[in-house]
């Protein structure tokens, strides 16, 4: 299975973790774990900016992603991309 799951993840924190390791335990040990990461000027247009760039929130995401297996990021122009790729293979 598959577990997709996406967000911001500015000043990532604990619940951003517990969110993490759910996905993992939803997709099992034969799962895949994929996670999108918002970029700031999706966020800016319902939100106020975030306070780090979408590099540094990919970094400090992917540091506490012991159980992620893929990211990527969330592009309203690209999501038939994003959608196609999560197929298994």
């Amino acid at each position: 299975m598959i577990v997709y799951t996406g967000g911001t993840f500015d000043l990532f924190h604990s619940g951003h973790v517990r969110l993490l390791k759910r996905c993992r335990d939803l997709a099992g040990d034969d799962g895949e774990v994929v996670v999108s990461v918002n970029p700031s000027e999706f966020v800016s247009a319902y939100k106020e900016p975030p306070i780090c760039d979408l590099f540094e929130r990919m970094e400090v995401a992917l540091a506490d992603a012991n159980g992620v297996d893929r990211f990527t990021f969330y592009n309203a122009n690209r999501w038939n991309f994003v959608s196609s790729s999560l197929e298994k293979k």
